[in-house]
């Protein structure tokens, strides 16, 4: 399981069809008024499924870019953040800070607060 891990966090799926049905013959209507924003179309009686309200999700390019780019935002953080942790401890042995003090030696070792 620990090997599939990687690979199904990577998996998006790009659209889902979800019919409920209601054990009885339902009038034909499609209603689109969520499809530019959410991705989402609502069928209704159609020839496929005539007894069942369905859900046809669909996630467009534009929300799997915006995903990519989260993802990317996501990362470079974690690595900022491993780099200012080494640039932290770097800086604190070469400028002897003792972090109980909080005090550091300057040049000819005279002390100053950080």
């Amino acid at each position: 399981m620990k090997l599939l891990n990687p690979v199904l966090e990577r998996i998006r799926p790009k659209s889902g069809h979800f019919p409920y049905g209601e054990g009885e013959r339902l009038p034909f209507m499609v209603i689109r008024d969520f499809e530019l924003s959410h991705g989402i179309v609502i069928k209704v009686g159609d020839r496929t499924h005539p007894d069942a309200v369905e859900v046809i999700a669909s996630f467009s390019e534009t929300m799997d870019g915006a995903l990519d780019k989260l993802e990317k935002i996501e990362k470079n953080e974690l690595k900022n953040n491993e780099a200012l942790l080494k640039i932290t401890g770097i800086l604190s042995n070469l400028f002897g800070v003792d972090s109980d003090k909080r005090a550091a030696k300057g040049c000819g070792g005279k002390e100053y607060v950080s």
